[in-house]
């Protein structure tokens, strides 16, 4: 027998969610027809990092980004870079935004952020049945390795520590077991992706105090396209958040806040 309630059962749910898009829709379109024009397109420039953000575009990250664009019609350039080399082009103003980056660790002015995606912590992982070691003073006089090209922010810059730099977290795994430094410090989710490649738990570390907690955003050049551009994503991010689609997109590398 036909019954409103059951179609509605059936129904009802996707037909809100596609309230929800019209609306959203209209509204972003509103912004583009004010003054969006494609010689206003945003320049976007992030990271490469294992499993997140790839130059083939298969990183969760990049899955994210592809979805916003797709479904609340967005237009930018974007493209995934060494660290380096992406650092250098934003000095230089030839790109407008960089990801994942927070203002309070990157050190410039003249910049504004968007609404994060993920949280990323830092730990210090230390060999098996080592001591675990805990805040920037336990570091002190010890050989602790890191990752070239990635910022630790000012406190750990502050601290002068003498980092040990390798290309990659997958070398400081190496290093440490090797005696070769006595602990590295190392942002999760990308930690967790090494050691699952190098077929191994995660070391020694303080699950539960992290060294550095760091919000995941865009860090813009304060100009007319990145305010633009950040104002229409926080509205995207906020959408994705709250029906539960973000955290589905990154998976097991979502932290909690």
């Amino acid at each position: 027998m036909f019954s409103i309630k059951g179609l509605w059962l059936r129904h009802g749910f996707d037909f809100v969610r596609s309230i929800h898009f019209i609306q959203l829709g209209c509204f972003l379109g509103c912004l583009v027809i004010s003054g969006v024009s494609a010689s206003a397109e945003v320049r976007l420039g992030a990271y490469q990092i294992p499993s997140l953000l790839q130059t083939n575009g298969g990183g969760s990250y990049d899955k994210v980004l592809a979805y916003i664009e797709r479904n609340f019609r967005y237009n930018w350039r974007y493209k995934v870079y060494p660290a380096q080399e992406l650092d250098q082009l934003f000095a230089e103003e030839k790109i407008d935004c960089i990801f994942p980056a927070d203002r309070n660790f990157y050190g410039v002015s003249g910049v504004i952020q968007s609404d994060y995606f993920n949280l990323s912590r830092a730990f210090i992982y230390t060999k098996p049945r080592h001591e675990v070691l805990v805040g920037v003073e336990s570091l002190k006089g010890k050989r602790v390795g890191a990752r070239k090209g990635i910022s630790y922010g000012p406190e750990i810059d502050g601290a002068k520590l003498g980092l040990i730099y390798s290309r990659s977290i997958e070398q400081n795994i190496l290093k440490l077991v090797n005696d070769r430094v006595d602990a590295f410090i190392a942002y999760v989710p990308d930690a967790l992706h090494a050691f699952k490649s190098m077929n191994m738990e995660p070391l020694n570390h303080a699950p539960d105090d992290p060294l550095l907690t760091i919000e995941e955003g865009f860090l813009c050049h304060n100009n007319a396209r990145s305010r633009r551009f950040i104002r229409r994503l926080d509205i995207a991010l906020g959408y994705i958040k709250g029906d539960g689609m973000l955290q589905r997109m990154v998976g097991k590398r979502y932290l909690k806040p």
